[in-house]
């Protein structure tokens, strides 16, 4: 769920206006392959249809359906419940805290790396990013390694007999949030920042306006849309965050989200999940619309903003009170995002070998030999990755000259917005009494997952070919296959790549839909939460480094591919 967190980006792409170059403005290319098309969009809209949405309705339906007859007694029961109640106020309040603590340190790093110049920068910013594209389990991971009671920051402090309790509280989650959605921050209002003409900024110091005076009234309200999307979005993230609040909230800390996993799977109140999923559904609906109201703004003003390079100046030339408290910003933010990763680096390289000297053992607390769950999650993650892509492909050729387009690109990208944990309750009731197989029901599941992300990739990547291109190809005799098959699929074989990389990714770091699904079927997640659970945080580590080094591997490799040009 977490990743598809970049896809949010792009997928606001998808929804401007088409250039010429795009596909879909080519007549004969969808005249000769109607019916291709007709075909081709029929099989994943109803693999959506019916893994996604009919989940979804059902919830829904059953929200206000008690015995077959109409009512509001299963919505009432849970809204006036008191544990339930307090469950709903701590969600929004851990995401509204969660929210402005990301602001607080976001904020001033942002505005470092924007107007400042300094060695290592380019190193700096790509290591900052590295805890977004993680999953939610190894960020708790590493935050139990580090801040927990034997942890290495308390076995440094009791060097001079002083001691931290963060853990199993309030304050855990709302720094695991921040330090997993900071990254999100940086990058979107960076992205902003950065592209802003800095000829607006001469006119207003022209017409007499001081440093702080532009910046005030001239740069803050054209990066509020920025900003209010952003902020949008991460508020979203922490309302549905399952991993971090799973793994570092004590009972009483408990969110929406692990509430409706609590009461399926162990408490089997299947009712009070089914309100509490209705709810969740609803605010995420408004969540996605108002963020996709704000990328339409913020892709206005960015179209007006947008010019030269900005005014930089070196971080480490006349110093001043200033760079030297940006200075010291960066160094204890970069120690906030480098700690936590590198205390499950040390931890799991201390205990490797034992840990390869059991691996073909049998462990009773994942129920298998040690090797399954990497086996597991590595057939997973690559049969998810090709039907996630597959799929996107098939839909964005279909699409191409269909007059409802932008209708089924939102279709598409609404699980977006919708947790794991929420449709994977719906596969429980539909799915599992027809004695699906849990491996079969994953792999739907987080296929479904992964689609916006493959599908804005792709599309996007579709949508940049120039039309000369496909008309050379039609004037040659190429038909609707051949125009597909050998020209715009290997035009677009980075963006497929990168596509199948960061699905792979997702479904490897995928717990809430495995947690839900696969009660035999244990994956890298699973495990981890299960060592973890147990405390045994050297076979936890072990695991987890898998799943660092994997997101690691694809966001270099998916840098790369970004900017080499075909």
């Amino acid at each position: 769920m977490r990743v598809n967190l970049l896809s949010i980006q792009t997928s606001c792409k998808i929804h401007k206006k088409s250039s010429l170059t795009d596909i879909r403005t080519i007549p004969n290319l969808s005249e000769t392959g109607s019916l291709q098309n007709q075909l081709l969009l029929i099989l994943p809209l109803a693999f959506l249809v019916l893994f996604f949405y009919y989940p979804i309705l059902f919830i829904l339906k059953n929200a206000f359906f008690s015995n077959g007859d109409f009512s509001f007694d299963i919505i009432k029961n849970v809204l006036t419940h008191s544990w339930q109640q307090s469950v709903i106020i701590f969600t929004f309040k851990q995401a509204i805290l969660s929210l402005l603590l990301t602001i607080c340190i976001g904020l001033p790093v942002t505005m470092i790396f924007t107007y400042y110049d300094f060695p290592g920068k380019k190193v700096l910013k790509a290591i900052c990013m590295i805890p977004f594209v993680l999953p939610g389990i190894t960020v708790a991971l590493g935050f139990i390694l580090f801040y927990g009671q034997q942890g290495f920051i308390n076995k440094f402090l009791s060097l001079f007999d002083l001691k931290i309790s963060v853990l199993y509280s309030l304050k855990a989650i709302l720094m695991a949030h921040a330090f997993y959605n900071v990254p999100l921050f940086i990058k979107m209002l960076g992205d902003t920042l950065e592209n802003f003409n800095k000829h607006l900024i001469i006119a207003a110091r022209t017409l007499g306006a001081s440093k702080f005076q532009t910046f005030i009234r001239v740069t803050i309200p054209c990066i509020i849309p920025s900003f209010l999307n952003v902020s949008l979005l991460i508020f979203l993230y922490c309302f549905m965050s399952f991993g971090i609040v799973l793994v570092l909230g004590d009972v009483k800390y408990t969110t929406i989200e692990v509430n409706i996993y609590i009461l399926v799977k162990h408490l089997l109140e299947t009712e009070k999940g089914i309100a509490l999923s209705f709810i969740q559904i609803i605010m995420s609906i408004i969540m996605l619309n108002l963020s996709h109201y704000l990328s339409r703004k913020q892709a206005d003003v960015s179209g007006m903003i947008r010019g030269s390079e900005h005014y930089v100046i070196p971080l480490f030339k006349k110093m001043n009170i200033i760079k030297i408290l940006s200075i010291t910003t960066l160094i204890l933010f970069m120690i906030f995002t480098i700690a936590p990763l590198l205390s499950i680096f040390v931890f799991a390289f201390k205990n490797y070998s034992s840990y390869l000297s059991e691996l073909f053992q049998y462990d009773p607390i994942i129920g298998s030999n040690m090797f399954q769950p990497v086996l597991n999650s590595l057939v997973l993650g690559l049969l998810v990755s090709f039907f996630s892509v597959g799929i996107s492909l098939m839909f964005r050729i279909s699409l191409s000259g269909f007059k409802y387009r932008r209708l089924i690109e939102n279709l598409i990208l609404l699980p977006l917005g919708i947790s794991g944990i929420t449709f994977s309750l719906g596969y429980l009731f539909l799915f599992c009494q027809a004695n699906i197989k849990p491996f079969i029901l994953l792999i739907i599941a987080q296929t479904i997952i992964c689609l916006p992300f493959s599908y804005s990739s792709v599309s996007n990547a579709i949508d940049g070919i120039h039309a000369n291109i496909v008309y050379s190809a039609q004037s040659l005799g190429a038909g609707f296959l051949k125009v597909h098959s050998k020209v715009i699929i290997p035009l677009i074989i980075n963006p497929i790549i990168t596509a199948l990389m960061f699905s792979f990714a997702i479904s490897l770091g995928e717990i809430s839909s495995a947690s839900m699904l696969a009660d035999g079927f244990v994956t890298i997640p699973v495990g981890i939460y299960r060592y973890i659970s147990a405390r045994q945080f050297a076979s936890a580590t072990n695991m987890s480094l898998i799943l660092i080094l994997t997101a690691l591997i694809v966001f270099t490799i998916s840098e790369r591919l970004k900017y080499r040009k075909s």
